[in-house]
């Protein structure tokens, strides 16, 4: 009798000893899980942005646009500069 009960006693120590280490491990995956989705959706936001931000710099420089939607860019029209000339200078 003593070593039935010694034996349910052992067993019923070890499955509340893995019910907790499953809740630890449980928990620590869910916060896992919750920092994953919000470095996601920085990480996302950031690269909007940065293709927002490129959009515009490919705009302003015509660069992967078609030929006739270029030269209508803004900046496509200033007027060209002798190499020579200081930029901000105008003729003496």
């Amino acid at each position: 009798m003593t070593v039935a009960l010694a034996v349910v006693a052992i067993i019923w120590h070890q499955q509340r000893t893995i019910d907790k280490l499953r809740d630890g491990t449980s928990q620590s995956i869910d916060k896992l899980r919750d920092d994953t989705d919000r470095g996601l959706a920085k990480l996302g936001a950031a690269i909007a942005a940065n293709g927002e931000r490129l959009a515009r710099i490919e705009g302003f420089l015509g660069i992967g646009m078609p030929d006739a939607a270029a030269s209508r860019a803004a900046g496509a029209t200033l007027p060209k500069q002798d190499p020579g000339q200081a930029e901000g200078s105008g003729p003496s």
